[in-house]
């Protein structure tokens, strides 16, 4: 009897330690992909339904960090940019366009209106030498990362389009 629970304690503790490490890595991706060190957060949120023909889908996850956490890099890293959103709540361009591509199975918005904070756009499909989505409406797919940090609520999106 004793060996059966040994067996389930030591499961469970395996079970937790997959669980965090899991989630550890989604930290480490997150980071390496935005350029900012985001050593804790309590994610919110997370929606993947990559694993269609050759990788295409659509992810966002959704991070509560502690305030300041990766403020002070964000504001150091020229690639991400500041911006402030209009009094109706739609984010300037090309982030309230590139939100919008951003939905799940059912079409509904994976990102909620920022009113302020910073973004940075990673175009994954750009062509050598060519700028960070400059000529993304033109292509016949998306492959774009997307961060948004709303700086209202120390929250930090990160949208994924593979097409």
């Amino acid at each position: 009897m004793k060996s059966k629970n040994c067996m389930s304690g030591i499961m469970v503790v395996f079970i937790l330690f997959l669980a965090a490490y899991g989630f550890s890595d989604t930290l480490g991706t997150v980071s390496r992909q935005l350029g900012v060190d985001i050593p804790y957060a309590q994610e919110v949120s997370h929606y993947d339904d990559h694993g269609g023909f050759h990788g295409d889908g659509t992810s966002c996850i959704v991070l509560k960090v502690s305030v300041g956490q990766v403020l002070d890099q964000i504001k150091e890293n020229t690639q991400w940019n500041p911006f402030i959103a209009a009094a109706d709540g739609s984010l300037p361009n090309p982030v309230d366009t590139l939100a919008g591509y951003l939905t799940d199975a059912e079409g509904s918005l994976l990102l909620p209106p920022v009113h302020e904070g910073y973004y940075i756009l990673i175009d994954r499909g750009a062509d050598p030498g060519m700028a960070s989505g400059a000529d993304m409406f033109h292509r016949s797919s998306f492959n774009f990362t997307l961060g948004i940090y709303d700086t209202e609520n120390n929250t930090l999106y990160v949208g994924e389009l593979d097409t």
